[in-house]
């Protein structure tokens, strides 16, 4: 028997066996040559990533020889990299399971999703997709809805069974740069002077100068806006109301069955996805107001069966959801050997 050494050429994160490594090589030239007549128009450095992939394959292919799993899991859709992965994992019958990167709501059409190839895509919700994006998608690519992913289940569970302190959370992210949603923050606080207003700035906005300039704004003479930097989670599962700039809370907070609202106050976004939903839009802290004060009179009822597709609305925590698929693949496995 040849010895392992000089049968394959064997290194830390991948092996190609000697007897394929003249293949490897002639099919990757081979891809070169193929790329180069399609794009050799390209500008180098753009010319330079397509004619990497072939070699992007190999390694791939000498990464999987390691041990070939039944399941692929992956968060990388916004990279390129994930389609070739896939043309390998499929070859092997690895099942390729993406997980979406937040939720296109700064613009309708994301780059990040726009093209991208996985078995699965677990996803906040499936209705913007299937509207939007699937049309591009490969069509065996199934979505599978599963809500927020970064909950623990006690959170998830305390969260569906409560209907909250009455409270609102106001979530901002680039909105921070907004003079409009610093009036708005303010005039929700006016309208419901009752009510706390927990105000939570993303990290990676809260101490930058316009963060803490916004904050200060928001604040100033208003005892019921409170800043907040407690873990999004820990604030929804408490609040009855939830309004975000554009962000996955928007739809995260309706998955824990919060009334969520998008302030639509900008003075720069096009398009986005829940402006099809009115319901759900608020274009000022007044109308805000109004609206809270009105569901909680009866006058004016949440949208939950409009939305019941463009968010998780289901009480089955996300694990349970994706734990019932993987035991199909395992007992196809059963039946197959």
């Amino acid at each position: 028997m040849t010895p392992p050494e000089q049968s394959k050429l064997d290194w830390k994160d991948g092996v190609i066996p000697v007897s394929k490594l003249a293949s490897v090589v002639l099919r990757c030239l081979c891809d070169c040559l193929s790329i180069y007549s399609r794009v050799g128009q390209l500008e180098l450095q753009q010319f330079a990533i397509a004619v990497s992939w072939p070699f992007k394959i190999a390694e791939f292919e000498a990464f999987f020889r390691r041990g070939r799993p039944k399941v692929f899991f992956a968060r990388d859709c916004y990279n390129y990299d994930h389609i070739l992965r896939h043309r390998v994992l499929s070859e092997i019958g690895t099942a390729h399971i993406g997980l979406n990167v937040g939720y296109p709501c700064y613009s309708i059409l994301f780059p990040t999703t726009r093209y991208i190839s996985f078995d699965w895509f677990l996803v906040y919700g499936a209705a913007l997709y299937e509207k939007h994006y699937t049309a591009a998608w490969p069509a065996k690519m199934e979505l599978l809805p599963i809500g927020p992913f970064r909950i623990d289940e006690a959170s998830f569970a305390e969260a569906k069974q409560s209907a909250g302190n009455g409270d609102i959370a106001i979530f901002t992210g680039p909105f921070v740069y907004e003079r409009a949603m610093i009036g708005f923050v303010r005039d929700l606080a006016l309208s419901l002077p009752e009510r706390k207003i927990l105000l939570q700035v993303k990290s990676f906005f809260r101490n930058s100068p316009s963060g803490r300039d916004y904050v200060r704004d928001c604040t100033d003479g208003l005892p019921n806006v409170i800043p907040v930097n407690d873990n999004v989670y820990d604030i929804l599962k408490n609040v009855t109301y939830s309004v975000s700039d554009p962000s996955s809370i928007v739809v995260e907070a309706m998955s824990l069955g919060r009334a969520s609202f998008l302030a639509d106050v900008s003075s720069w976004q096009r398009s986005c996805y829940f402006r099809e939903f009115d319901e759900i839009l608020v274009r000022s802290g007044n109308e805000a107001g109004r609206k809270i004060r009105a569901l909680e009179a009866g006058t004016f009822s949440y949208p939950w069966q409009k939305l019941e597709n463009v968010a998780y609305l289901s009480d089955d925590y996300f694990m349970n959801r994706v734990r019932g698929r993987l035991q199909k693949i395992d007992a196809a496995d059963r039946l197959a050997s």
